[in-house]
């Protein structure tokens, strides 16, 4: 039996229709590559490419900004877009960071 037609059924009794309360979940993109050569810049264009996807691949996120840095991580260099971000996480203008994390593993073998 249709919603409509319970009503009609009992004057006493009243449907509350459910509501569904969905929140978008701003995301900002942050990619970083060390040097501005070709095959770092093309990196990347894959960086945010696949970050981009990936918040499309979620029905309540939408890509609220996208950072970049071309800076070498080492000695102090100062990064503009990554401060930039941090400013709009601390404003609230963002809720979700994606970012490619790169990770250093270090093998140790037991000499025989």
């Amino acid at each position: 039996m249709a919603m409509d037609n319970m009503e009609e059924l009992n004057s006493d009794v009243i449907v509350i229709k459910p509501k569904r309360v969905v929140k978008d979940y701003a995301v900002g993109i942050y990619a970083r590559v060390s040097t501005n050569r070709k095959e770092q810049l093309e990196s990347l264009s894959t960086q945010v490419s696949g970050l981009t996807r990936l918040a499309d691949s979620h029905m309540t996120w939408f890509v609220a900004d996208i950072f970049l840095d071309v800076v070498s991580a080492k000695g102090g260099s100062s990064r503009n877009e990554f401060n930039r971000m941090i400013e709009e996480c601390e404003k609230g203008n963002l809720d979700i960071i994606l970012t490619k994390v790169r990770v250093a593993l270090v093998v140790i073998r037991k000499k025989a």
